[in-house]
Order: structure tokens, then sequence, then C-alpha cells
């Protein structure tokens, strides 16, 4: 079940940049020449221009922008996250699929947000382009601080291509921007850089109204409104505004408040019809014709809502029939309406929750009457809604909303309190929760609510049983079981009996009452099914299969780990799919079938990797260690452990970061690494104990227990297993209890105490019959061989140690290594192709295709490589005509575009020079190396003639064709006579070795390209002669000379006529 947050399309474009904005080039410059910082704080109040200098931006920028506009309703982090990634979305399509399953698959985004700013980060990786994001209005979100943690991991961990924008009334309160500043990844803007200068309020004047602003009257005004009228200004040419301005340059008194003054004045020119509508429907944030309609009980709200966008009072139009006034006009209309009619605004605000409950926008709904003081109606909302907003895991709106309300009143909802306990539940706050629980159940018993009470002490029975109090949980899921009879019998009655049969389940298998445990949560499957609650459905036959494999009965772990997959797969969650199939592949493992295990496997981590869960992703890599470590493919294996601990330290998972630590020490111990082995193991140890995890600490014993039986070890030996035997036989980990077991009866084995080593062969046999499966003795066995045969003819059921030993006597499987990864078919890993079109290829993909001027900036550098070109010539030659600070801008947007889609370049001192990577062909290098050899084989025409035939057939056009700057045309003009003379040497070579049909054609693509080369002329002349056709050679003079005399007025040159002469006594 998908919980996405609704995506409100609207706060997300990119507005447009209206006639009436004014052109700043000293600030939007400034920030074009900063854009490659990774932070941009524009910071000012309301009325600075901080959004009109963006769209100013925006709209010069030529890398990718992606805007979300914020508001109050966008504090609770899920929104705020679906909305962002939808921003990028927006300019990448495709971009937010794992983000967006990341966000489904999570509960608490608050308390997730490490593991969420991973997997954007990687997302935002996998974007090739540099580009912006712009968060408008960040003001809205300062207090909250997952947010602001969440941005600061993001800009820790993104790299170059991602840069953030923020604008804001206040100075955001991000962790670690001073050392950002410190490393010059920040830059800020503030009031004092975004105020009007006298300039600009008279160019502003002069341009949307046409007037001529004295320069005293324009620094008076800078003076009296601190740079403030951006704020005032905002709207286009009107001979009503005109007279307006007029005033405030004219009348002193007023410049202190400005705004006020125009506000008023403004709203004074209007017709009363259009007054009213201005008032009232600047109660929406977003105006639509059929939500005036209905606000204000009316049918002409299109008609109105067209003539004031035409007449630009305030009003923007944000296509499909959305309108808004801007923020500092609709607040001047509500204060303006609170305060002439307080009724009717409470009337319509009233009526505009209404509207925003209808479309699910509760949380606007709640807003308006917790605004308005109603928090009874607060209350009712919550009561009617609490519910899908916690489904849709919107906690920190809900919470917040719930805190909103006076104690009394969230007393006399009693839903609303289970609703607050269930928060606290699953934020693992268990004391307030418990508190909250009796206290709705009270107020349900009172009121003789049943089905509510049997709900509440639902959730009341699973926050008990996840703090692992088990018995006090069976005796809730009793009460309630018999409550559950007083209730009609429905699908909300069915669903109840459900929860209740499955929390009782749980509970049954942390007693270790397993029987009683499968029992009933195959009832709860059952009711589940039936009342097609297939979420639920999956999650009783998950730990049906969890049952069962911990009962030894692995065929039915097995047949329910399926079914759980099917519903999984029905529901379209990638998570809970991946978890599943990870544990259907350590059941196939544990049972010996490895090929199976692996394919699951497999299948779980691509599973995995659509979700976006990197906690998920680590523990299937851990498991996939496991699985290589006992194919023997330990390399693999090592690097699928630390694989899996550096995702399980990048989300702060220090459980599965310990197990995969401790894996790589076992993986070195198998490889002989001694030394290695221990100081990993040692490391996780020590971790372990600090965060207190018996199982973990028990695991790392067992290791260090075996590490030191392979060292000969054996007092050191026996402490580290005994002390892992007690953990792993308190805790009921049955598995790990029988290995170690088998370690034990080892080193009494090698001690030469084998009846000790029978005893512990014994409890081995008897702990696998418990487990259902002993595969662990062929993998285990393999280093201990002599035990198991000890077993075989000593034991008095021997079964389990002869079939070990059978099965350690097959050839042991072992994963072939990949291929190692080949480069381009032929040879070059780097293929530039500079003559003709331009083109860099890598392999058959074809790099910056659409990115002519990166590609350009690329072959010019290599056009000077190996040597280094001053920035200083780059910005002459690409961008000679922009300001030095804004090209530097555009120049550093390119060199990054550069370094990702090619290669790095080398940025030092003012100076750049690519950094090739080895091998890298050019065919230029190419060409020039094969007229070389040519030259150097002068006395061999068979050999010259084959380079000049490669070196012509290289030749695939003049270098880059399509580029028409002057930096090309002598590097070109000098290649192309290359070109030119290695046709005509090659045709002269093809003429003396007789191939003269050869010999003309590559005479005429001499002239082709040089119309007038006469010793081409005459080697196509002798050429048609040899050949036997000195009518053509003849014909080929006379065209010559009708060629020159027209085009030059001259004659062939005598050496020409010679040849012509010789061709006349030839023919007689």
């Amino acid at each position: 079940m998908s919980v996405s947050t609704p995506i409100i399309a609207t706060k997300l474009l990119v507005p447009s940049r209206r006639g009436g904005l004014l052109h700043r080039p000293r600030v939007v410059d400034f920030l074009y020449a900063n854009v490659d910082r990774k932070l941009i704080v524009v910071s000012a109040p309301a009325g600075y221009g901080k959004t009109s200098v963006l769209t100013d931006l925006a709209s010069q920028l030529d890398v990718p922008v992606c805007w979300y506009a914020l508001d109050e309703y966008d504090a609770d982090p899920r929104v705020f996250l679906g909305h962002l990634v939808a921003a990028i979305d927006a300019r990448f399509p495709g971009f937010g699929r794992r983000m967006e399953a990341a966000l489904d698959n999570t509960t608490d985004v608050g308390s997730n947000i490490y593991s969420l700013a991973a997997v954007l980060a990687n997302a935002i990786y996998a974007v090739e382009d540099f580009f912006v994001v712009v968060l408008d209005d960040f003001h809205h979100l300062e207090s909250s601080e997952p947010i602001n943690d969440f941005l600061s991991l993001l800009l820790r961990y993104t790299d170059d291509n991602f840069h953030l924008v923020l604008a804001s009334r206040t100075l955001p309160a991000i962790p670690d921007q001073s050392l950002m500043a410190a490393r010059g990844q920040m830059i800020g803007l503030s009031q004092d850089e975004l105020k009007f200068t006298p300039v600009e309020i008279q160019q502003l004047v002069l341009q949307n109204f046409d007037l001529v602003m004295p320069d005293e009257r324009a620094v008076e005004l800078a003076q009296h409104s601190d740079g403030w009228i951006t704020g005032i200004l905002l709207t286009a040419h009107q001979a009503t505004w005109k007279e307006l301005v007029k005033g405030v340059v004219n009348l002193p008194e007023v410049s202190g408040r400005v705004y006020d003054y125009l506000a008023e004045q403004v709203l004074s020119m209007q017709t009363d019809p259009v007054r009213h509508f201005m008032l009232e429907a600047s109660v929406l944030d977003n105006m639509t014709p059929g939500d005036c309609d209905t606000l204000m009980d009316r049918s002409d709200s299109a008609a109105m809502l067209h003539r004031m966008a035409h007449s630009n009072v305030f009003l923007s139009h944000a296509g499909n029939q959305v309108y808004s006034f801007h923020h500092l006009y609709r607040n001047f209309l509500r204060h303006r309406l609170r305060l002439d009619d307080p009724q009717r605004y409470r009337e319509l605000m009233v009526t505009s929750a209404q509207l925003h409950a209808a479309r699910g926008e509760w949380q606007r709904a709640v807003a308006i009457y917790l605004e308005l003081g109603m928090v009874g109606e607060a209350a009712d909302t919550l009561e009617r809604t609490g519910r899908i907003l916690l489904d849709a895991r919107r906690w920190d709106s809900l919470a917040q909303w719930l805190d909103a309300l006076p104690e009394p009143v969230l007393h006399a909802h009693p839903r609303l309190l289970a609703l607050r306990a269930t928060l606290h539940v699953e934020r693992g706050e268990y004391e307030p929760a418990l508190r909250l629980f009796e206290m709705a159940l009270d107020a349900f018993r009172q009121n003789g609510q049943t089905a509510d009470e049997v709900d509440a002490t639902w959730r009341l029975a699973l926050a008990l049983q996840r703090r692992g109090h088990n018995k006090q949980s069976l005796e809730q899921v009793r009460t309630a079981l018999g409550l559950l009879e007083s209730i009609p019998n429905d699908p909300v009655r069915m669903r109840l009996y459900g929860r209740l049969l499955d929390c009782q389940g749980l509970c049954n298998y942390g007693l270790g009452n397993l029987p009683d445990a499968i029992r009933d949560l195959i009832q709860a499957a059952e009711v589940f099914g039936n009342v097609g609650d297939l979420q639920s459905a999956a999650g009783a036959h998950h730990n049906l299969g969890i049952s069962y494999r911990a009962a030894g009965n692995v065929n039915e772990a097995v047949h329910h780990y399926r079914q759980a997959l099917s519903y999984w797969a029905q529901l379209g969650n990638p998570g809970w799919l991946a978890n599943t199939l990870n544990s259907l592949g350590i059941v196939y493992f544990l049972q010996g079938e490895l090929g199976e295990a692996e394919r699951i496997l497999t299948t779980a981590l691509e599973t995995a990797d659509q979700s976006g869960l990197l906690r998920l992703q680590s523990v299937i890599l851990a498991s996939q260690a496991d699985l290589q470590r006992d194919l023997g493919a330990s390399d693999s294996a090592l690097k699928l452990f630390s694989q899996s601990r550096m995702l399980a330290e990048q989300v702060r998972d220090e459980f599965f970061a310990i197990y995969s630590l401790c894996g790589e020490g076992e993986t070195l111990r198998q490889m002989n690494d001694v030394a290695a082995s221990e100081i990993k193991l040692t490391q996780a140890e020590a971790r372990a104990r600090k965060i207190g995890s018996g199982y973990l600490l028990g695991l790392c014993q067992f290791r260090q227990g075996a590490l030191a039986l392979d060292l000969a070890d054996f007092e050191r030996a026996q402490v580290c297993l005994l002390a892992a035997h007690e953990v792993m036989n308190s805790g009921g980990y049955t598995h790990e209890l029988a290995q170690v077991e088998l370690l034990l009866g080892f080193r009494s084995f090698l001690a030469g105490q084998e009846e000790d080593a029978l005893h512990h062969l014994a409890l081995v046999d008897s702990l696998a019959g418990q487990l259902g499966y002993d595969y662990f003795l062929s993998a285990d066995g393999r280093q201990m061989p002599g035990l198991l045969q000890l077993g075989a003819q000593r034991l008095s059921h021997p079964r389990r140690f002869e079939q070990a030993l059978k099965r350690m006597g097959q050839t042991r499987p072992v994963r072939q290594p990949e291929p190692a990864a080949t480069i381009a078919a032929d040879g070059y890993p780097l293929r530039i192709c500079g003559l003709g079109r331009g083109r860099v290829m890598f392999g058959d993909e074809e790099l910056l295709a659409q990115r002519e001027q990166v590609k350009e900036l690329f072959f010019y550098l290599l056009l000077h490589h190996p040597q280094r070109v001053r920035k200083e010539a780059v910005i002459e030659q690409f961008w000679p005509d922009w300001p030095l600070h804004k090209a530097d801008g555009s120049l550093r947007v390119t060199l990054y575009r550069l370094r990702r889609g090619i290669c790095p370049v080398e940025t030092e001192a003012g100076w750049l020079s690519l950094e090739l990577p080895p091998g890298t062909w050019y065919d230029v290098w190419e060409f020039r190396r094969l007229l070389l050899e040519a030259d150097q084989a002068r006395d061999d025409p068979f050999a010259r003639a084959q380079c000049l035939q490669q070196a012509i057939d290289l030749y695939s056009g003049d270098l880059m064709e399509q580029v028409t700057a002057a930096w090309v045309a002598a590097e070109r003009e000098a290649l192309s006579l290359e070109y030119q003379s290695a046709l005509l040497a090659l045709a002269q070579l093809r003429s003396q070795l007789g191939r003269n049909e050869l010999a003309i054609d590559l005479f005429r693509r001499v002239l082709k390209r040089q119309p007038y080369h006469e010793q081409a002329w005459q080697g196509l002349m002798s050429a048609q002669a040899n050949n036997g056709n000195r009518a053509a050679a003849m014909e080929s003079f006379r065209q010559l000379r009708t060629l020159l005399r027209d085009d030059l007025g001259v004659d062939p040159s005598p050496g020409t006529q010679m040849v012509y002469r010789q061709l006349l006594e030839t023919a007689r």
C-alpha cells in the first residue's frame, strides 16, 4: 500500500518572469557567478525581492532549475521530502522512484533522515547534469529540526552537481553552515545586498510607468523605504498605477509607509464588486473559479479572476485556472477583512476549511480551525481523519495538531487519546503511550464504545509485545477477545479479530510456545485473507515462516514465505518483498540448497535496491556474504561483508555494522590472515559491548574461539566458546548454539578428549533435530573432518555425520569470478573523433551528445593538450560579451559537466588542462601518426601506400565541422592541407604502381577540395592517358584552362602545358 503524500503541482512551478520585473545585474550576476556553491542563502525580510531575483536568475541559467515554493504546511518531513523529490523529478523524469519507495517503506520519516538523505544523495549522484534546487520561503520550515538536519546531510553527501538555494526571511538553522562557509561552499545575500539602490528605483519607475524620478527623490525614497520598493511595485504598466506612483514620488510624508499607502490606494481604485471579491477571496491561498464560487456563493468567479489577472492587481496566474495574490498583498487583504468585518472573515475561513477537508487536505483544514480557536471542530476533523493520516504516516503533523488541542478537548475525544498513544508507540515512547491508552480505555468503557475499546486494547497489547512484555500483552489480547463477542459480526469486527490473533501469535512466539503461535498466526492469516486485508495477511504468513523455521519445519516455512511473497507482489511493496525474499533465501541456505539460495538473495538485493531502503540492502548483502563464504568464494564474501558494513554505518544501523564486521573477521580467518582477522573481531567485540547486544557479543566470542583454535590456544578457545555458549543458550539461538557445540567438540577432539567430543556431538545431533536441518555440519565440518568421522564411527545415531561427510566429499561449489570489466571493443577506453562532426565515444556510447558547448570546450582544451590554457583565454573564446563574474560561473558549470561527462580537468592557479585516461585514442593523433609512418617509409612504396590509405580512410571530414568559432579554424585548415597532401601522394603512388583507376579517383578527390591544384590536374591527365583514355586527358586540360581563364584570368602553368603537349605528341 503506497503512503505517498499527494503532491501540489503548483508549488513546484518555476515562476514565469513577468514583464514588469526589473532585471538587476548587480544581484543576479553575483548569484550567477556563485551558482557552483553547494549552498546559496538569500535572506531578507518580506518584500525585498528574493523570489523576483531568483526568478530572474532561473530565466537566465543554462542549467536545470527545480523549484519548490514552501508554506507552513510543508514542515512535516514526509510532506517536505515528497515535494522535494517531485520538484527534481519534474526536471529529471524517473528520478524519484527509489526515494518514493524509500518513503513508502519508512514508517517514521523524522527518525530516519540519515538513511533517507543517503538514498536521495545516491539518486542525485545518478543525475549526470549540474542542477539547482530553489526552496522559496524557507522560513516556514525554520523550526523543523529534522528537515534542517536532512538538508545538512544532503549537502554533505551530494556530489558537485547538486546546488541548493534557500530564500528565507530569516537565516536558516541548517547545521554546519559555518563549516561550509569556511570551505568556500556557501555564499549568501542579505537585506543589504537585496535592497533597491536609488538607481534601481529610477530604472524600475521608468521601465514600468514611463516616469523619470529625480535623483534626490530616488535617494530619499531609498533611504525612507530602506530599499524595500520591490515589495511595492510588483505590477506592470497601467495608467492608474502611473498616477499612483506619481503620488509616491511627490508625497514625502508617505515614504515611510509606502506599502500600506500603495495597497490602500490599489484597493480603493477598484470598483465595489471587485474590491468586495478581492477581500473575500483573499482567505484562499490559491484561488480557482470553483472554489471562489463555493466560498462566496456566486457564479461569476471565473470572469472576475480573469479580469483581475489582466488588471495586474498583485494577482498571478499559475495555470490550470489557479490564481494567487502576492503573499504581501494577500496578507494585507486578510488583515483588512478581519478588521472591517470579523464575522464575515470567520465565516469565510470556516468555509475554506470545509473546502480543504472535502479535498482531503486535512492539514490545511485543521490549521484553519486551530487559527480560529475552533478547537472542537479541529478535534472532530482529526477524529474523522486521524487514522487516515496515521496510515499515511503523517506522524509529525498529526502529533503537532493533537498536542495543540487543550487537554479537556483531547479528553473529550478518547479516540484522539488512543491516536496520540499510538503515535508514541510508533516512536518507541512507551511510557506516555501506556498512560494515554489507559485514559482512552476508561473513557471508552464509560461511553459504551466497545469497538473502540477493543481497538485500543489491541494497540495497547501490541505496544506491550514490542517491549517484550509478552505475558502482559497476552492478558490484554484475551480481554479484547472477550469484548469482541458483543460486537456485531461485520468486516470491522473480523479485522479486529485477525489483529488480535496476530498479536497473540507473536506473544506466544516470544514466549517459546511455538505450536500456539503457529495456530494463532494461521487463523489470523485466514481472517485477513477473508476480509481482503492483504498487507496484514502477508505479515502473518511471513511470521508463520519465522515460526515454522524456529520449530524445525523448514518446508512449511518455505510455503508461508512464498505465500507472503505473493501478497507483497500484489501490493507492490518492494521493501517487504525484499525482506521476505531474504528470509526465504536464508532458509534455502540453511538447508544446503545453495544455488537456489543464491538466486533468491540476488533477487532480494535487486528488489531492495528498488525500495531505496539502505538498511535492508545491508541486511541482504550480509546474507549473500554468508552464502559466498560457505561457497568458498572468500574474496567475494569479504567484499560483500564490507559493502554491508559500510551501508549499515551509513544508515547508523550498528547491529548489522557489527554483524558484518564480525563476518569480515571470520572470512579473514578462513583465508588464514590471522592478524587481520584478530583486528576485525576485536573491533566487533568492543562495539557489541558498547551497544549491549548479547547476541552479537556471543557471535564475536564464538568467532574468536575458532581463531584461538587455529592458533592452538586451547585455553583461550575454551573461555571464548563457553562465554558464547551461555549467550546462545540463554537467548534461545538454537542454530548458533549448535555451531558453538560443534566447535567445543572440535576443541575437545584436538585436545585428545574423545569422550568429551562425542558428548558435544550428541548435543549437536539433538539441536539439529530441533532445527530441522543440518547443512551447517558440512559447511563448518570442512575444517574438522576428523571430528565428523569420530561421530560417524562412535555415536549410536551416526546418520547426520555420515551424510555430512558424504556431502563434504562431493565437489565443492565455488562461484566463478565475474569476468573483468572490458574496455571498448576496439581496445581503447575513450575514443575521440574530432574529424567530421566531432564525437567522444566510450564503447558504443556517445558522450555529451546533446551538450555542444561542453563538447566544444573539451575539444578546445584538447587542441592545446598537453599544454595548459589560461582561464581568461577560455572565457574570451566562449563568453566574450559576458560580465567576467557571470562568465566565470558559467565556465565552472561547463567544467563540471565536462568532468562528469568525459574526463577530469585540472584547474590550478587559473590554468586549465585535460587529464585524459591512459590509452585514450584520438583520430587526429592517429591520422598524423600514420602520415609520419608514411613519410618514414619512402623507400618502401607498398608500405607507404598502406599508411597513406589508412590515414585517408580515417579522415571522415574536416575538424569539428559543426563548430564555427575562430579557435578551430587554423587547426582545421592545417589538417585539411595535410589530408589533401596525403590524397595527392597516394594518387601519385597508385599511378606509379600502375593502379590508374584508383589514382584517377584520388586526383579527383584532391581537385574537389582544391579545383586550382595544377599538380593534381597534371597527375589526373597522366593517369587518364596511361589508362588508355587520352581523349579524357585532353578534355581535362581544356577544363582546367577554361577554369583558370574564367576565374583567375590566367593560363595553365608551363608544367601543365608541357604535360598537355606530351599528350598531343603521343597521340600523333
